[in-house]
């Protein structure tokens, strides 16, 4: 299984260390944010049940979310409001922490 790598100190970040820094989470784009435990670098991926997709947001005329870099991690699940945001895996519930 992949780890994530870090954007701007380009190292791996095991799952839950990644996880245990989510920072933000967009619902105008489903992205979450979260910061690199290495670097405090904020990184945006998107969540689904087998991977996380890293990209960024920009603006054309509404805020959108390019996906740019998948990364295969099974077995995760996403909460989104109505719910607090947060992301299980590994039996862990991370929620989303506001810096």
């Amino acid at each position: 299984m992949a780890k994530p790598v870090c954007f701007s100190c380009k190292k791996p970040i095991g799952v839950p260390e990644f996880l245990s820094g989510l920072c933000g989470y967009s619902p105008d784009t489903a992205h979450f944010t979260a910061r690199c435990p290495q670097c405090s670098e904020h990184l945006e991926f998107q969540c689904n049940a087998s991977s996380l997709t890293f990209g960024c947001t920009y603006w054309a005329g509404s805020m959108h979310f390019e996906g740019m870099i998948p990364t295969a991690i099974r077995g995760l699940k996403t909460f989104t409001p109505p719910d607090p945001p947060a992301i299980h895996y590994d039996g862990v519930t991370y929620p989303v922490k506001p810096d």
